[in-house]
């Protein structure tokens, strides 16, 4: 009986080539969109301010980041909710972030040339320290595991990520790209002066009430040696 020879058709062979020459495509096509995001992130005009403030407010507490590109410094500064400075009788509140930064900034003098605000909740918190692989759920340890972070190329995908976050339980939020990128740059190069020195406290406990006219208000004034220290600390700082 004579031999059969099967001969290989060469479909298979260009079937292959084309599934090659395909993924070579798509892994140029996600390097290029990579570079050219990453490119724009490292370009965008947050990074070249000279000066700017994150506002965060979480439970009882709002907390002003200056970052001070000009400076290479992070300031952290604590101050609680409802507190109104005595001299100038500027107040901040959670209830109102953008009017509090201002108040924030005018009553030490500082100057800011773009600011961002987020509220942060319980459930954001504990996505935010998810995101740095921190086991903690307070706002606190989530600054303090950004101070540990090492900067890298791929922070971009981690920007996209914490925008995503951030729109997700914070609508109101000015939080942009752009804006996280120049937070955790700060963060990996610069050096950080945290509220354990800059903690704007209370005078009493609990708020005072003052009586005008017919009227009467309650007011939690600063403490003068906490506010004077800060604002001293800034001002060797700035």
């Amino acid at each position: 009986m004579a031999r059969i020879k099967v001969k290989r058709g060469r479909k298979s062979g260009s079937f292959l080539k084309t599934v090659i020459f395909v993924a070579v495509i798509a892994v140029l096509l996600i390097g290029a969109f990579a570079v050219y995001n990453i490119y724009a992130l490292n370009s965008s005009s947050e990074l070249k301010l000279a000066k700017s403030t994150y506002t965060f407010s979480y439970g009882d507490k709002i907390y002003f980041l200056r970052v001070l590109n000009d400076r290479n410094k992070v300031l952290i500064i604590r101050a609680e909710d409802g507190l109104t400075f005595k001299d100038k009788l500027f107040s901040i509140s959670k209830d109102d972030l953008k009017d509090s930064t201002n108040s924030f900034l005018k009553e030490f003098e500082l100057s800011s040339n773009l600011d961002f605000y987020i509220k942060v909740d319980e459930n954001t918190v504990k996505k935010l320290n998810q995101s740095v692989k921190s086991q903690k759920e307070d706002i606190e340890s989530f600054f303090e595991a950004l101070k540990y972070r090492n900067s890298n190329i791929f922070d971009f995908f981690f920007v996209n990520s914490l925008e995503g976050l951030i729109r997700k339980y914070d609508r109101d939020s000015n939080f942009t790209k752009g804006a996280i990128a120049n937070l955790l740059n700060a963060f990996a190069k610069y050096t950080i002066v945290s509220f354990d020195k800059l903690d704007l406290k209370a005078d009493f406990s609990q708020p005072i009430q003052i009586n005008y006219s017919s009227n009467s208000y309650l007011r939690k004034y600063s403490d003068e040696q906490s506010f004077q220290i800060v604002k001293d600390i800034l001002k060797s700082q700035e």
